[in-house]
């Protein structure tokens, strides 16, 4: 037969108590926590309460009450959602530009420390170069220009650009003073260079 110490309704109050002095007492524990020892934090030996203690951490065994349990599922449920606050907050304060300028330039700093690291491994200076290189854009290939291949004017003697009326009348006529130039060859005049 299991007598309590308590009254009941006394008993919602003592287990709250037990249950908040129970998370302080894992709080503070870095093994498994002990139930006994929270018991005393709430039921001292000094104020004559040292049966109350041993009852709820041995006899009734109230870190396993599922009242208790629930509340500490609660307080868990609530640490939780305060660390995922946390992180949220941390996660924003390093999307500003200044943490991410801040942290490009602490790895520029780490990559130039390998490359100029006579003792570090070639190929490790070389992947630093490299990782350096791509980080500040150095490899980047340099933009065609799209207009390179198209013809601006007619070559003369300088290029000089003009509207298409006078380039059609410009490219006929150097056009056939080109085939004017051009003389026949006979087949015998033809060799082969290597």
């Amino acid at each position: 037969m299991n007598v309590t110490p308590f009254k009941a309704d006394e008993l919602p109050a003592a287990k709250q108590a037990f249950a908040e002095a129970f998370v302080a007492e894992r709080a503070r524990s870095p093994f498994k926590p002990d139930p006994f020892r929270a018991a005393l934090t709430v039921w001292n030996e000094d104020n004559g309460q040292l049966p109350r203690a041993l009852w709820v951490a041995h006899a009734a065994k109230w870190h396993e009450d599922p009242d208790v349990l629930q509340y500490l599922a609660d307080v868990d449920q609530e640490a939780e959602a305060e660390r995922q606050a946390e992180k949220l907050v941390e996660a924003q304060a390093m999307a500003t530009d200044d943490f991410k300028a801040l942290v490009k330039f602490e790895g520029i700093q780490a990559m130039r420390d390998i490359m100029k690291n006579p003792v570090a491994e070639s190929k490790d200076r070389i992947a630093a170069f490299d990782r350096l290189s791509k980080s500040l854009n150095l490899d980047e290939k340099p933009k065609i220009d799209e207009d390179a291949g198209k013809i601006l004017g007619v070559i003369q003697h300088r290029l000089a650009p003009m509207n298409p009326d006078q380039f059609a009348e410009f490219a006929f006529k150097q056009q056939s003073e080109l085939n004017g130039n051009l003389i026949e060859l006979a087949a015998s005049d033809v060799r082969t260079i290597n």
